[in-house]
């Protein structure tokens, strides 16, 4: 994906995201190895476009497998905090 269609694409979901803040961390990504990037020529003009390196896949994975572990065990918090709130209207 090209830089300009990545700062629409985060600006749903991102309100008020600035340019520059993306295209800063797309330079660091980019020192770190995680994403490569290359210049296409477009009709009018060159676009610069992003891809994650297999180091990039493999921490993304990471990544994921985390957010998975913590998202479940909020889920198990969750249930048992609300099992205490009825636990305690239930008597």
């Amino acid at each position: 994906m090209h830089g300009y269609a990545l700062i629409k694409e985060l600006d749903k979901h991102f309100d008020g995201l600035l340019d520059s803040t993306v295209y800063s961390i797309l330079r660091r990504l980019e020192k770190k190895d995680i994403l490569s990037s290359k210049v296409i020529k477009d009709e009018s003009r060159n676009k610069k476009v992003y891809k994650l390196t297999e180091q990039g896949i493999s921490l993304l994975e990471d990544y994921k497998y985390e957010y998975t572990e913590m998202f479940n065990t909020l889920k198990i918090l969750e249930a048992e905090v609300y099992d205490g709130v009825r636990q305690v209207f239930v008597i």
